[in-house]
């Protein structure tokens, strides 16, 4: 991959919310949303699909936070920070969750994972499913050879539609027994291939 290509391209301008006269901003995490990842991942609410419950700390956000931060640094790509600019009801500017992609190795090769992780102030309003879109439109530019998959608990009904709504279909089953949606056909040993984490 050539670093830093993505970075320009797809965080330089807003994703347009007409139904709210406001716009979302994504851009790359930085060191200060370490408050917005502990209250989004620490929320119980988030966690609801999650079998390891909720955030319990700043060290683990902190983690979290610095492999984001990595993946922008040596890949030119990662996880975006979702801020809403909207109308004076919502105060302005604030974060309401991460989304974006990854690498994750998956067996013999790299796919991109689709991740989608919001407040629930900002569930329901379509939100989630217009940025993953974005987010696999970012990857195709990235590298249209690199597969983008989503993987949910089995329950995780809104995090599926999310992922069939940005375009993904279902390719089978993780080791996990967590179903694998991809934007195209994979060969069984990719699906098999990936982390349990």
């Amino acid at each position: 991959m050539i670093e830093g290509r993505f970075a320009p391209r797809f965080t330089a301008g807003p994703l347009t919310l007409p139904t709210l006269g406001g716009h979302l901003v994504l851009r790359r995490p930085t060191e200060a949303d370490l408050d917005a990842v502990v209250a989004i991942h620490g929320n119980p609410a988030t966690n609801v699909h999650n079998p390891a419950g909720p955030m319990k700390d700043d060290e683990q956000g902190r983690a979290l936070l610095e492999g984001w931060l990595v993946d922008w640094r040596e890949r030119g790509i990662g996880y975006w920070a979702v801020d809403a600019v909207l109308p004076e009801e919502w105060e302005g500017a604030r974060t309401l969750g991460f989304s974006g992609v990854r690498h994750l190795p998956a067996g013999p090769t790299q796919v991109l994972n689709l991740y989608y992780r919001y407040a629930p102030a900002a569930w329901g309003r379509g939100w989630a499913s217009a940025v993953a879109r974005r987010a696999l439109d970012a990857a195709r530019a990235y590298d249209p050879e690199t597969p983008v998959i989503a993987r949910m608990q089995p329950g995780n009904l809104p995090s599926r539609r999310v992922a069939e709504k940005a375009g993904l279909q279902p390719v089978g089953f993780d080791l996990a027994g967590r179903p694998v949606l991809a934007d195209r056909p994979l060969p069984r040993s990719v699906v098999k291939g990936l982390p349990l984490v």
